[in-house]
């Protein structure tokens, strides 16, 4: 068993299986775009959702309320809520922002 979810405020924890570990998308906040001011249709990047991972392939959609849908061309294991989710094209980083 594996640690899914955890509330703060409740004092929840929430325990899965290994397969139920496993998301299609995240939903990032806080999002700073570095190459583009922001963008306005979907775009085919990599991302990261751990510093030491290697970057995956998926598609981000255009911001709506400062916040952006990042949907994984695979399912991505253990996506953790606070941690970063880091935009690549190619060898460069197009923004990043706070997984929610």
């Amino acid at each position: 068993m594996y640690v899914k979810s955890k509330d703060p405020e409740t004092a929840r924890v929430v325990m899965a299986e290994n397969e139920d570990l496993f998301t299609d998308e995240l939903v990032a906040g806080d999002v700073n775009f570095i190459k583009y001011e922001t963008i306005t249709e979907p775009m085919k990047v990599t991302v990261k959702t751990r510093s030491v991972q290697k970057d995956v392939p998926c598609e981000i959609y255009p911001p709506v309320d400062g916040k952006v849908r990042v949907v994984f061309e695979t399912p991505q294991r253990a996506v953790t809520k606070g941690q970063s989710a880091v935009f690549y094209d190619g060898d460069t980083v197009i923004g990043g922002g706070t997984i929610l």
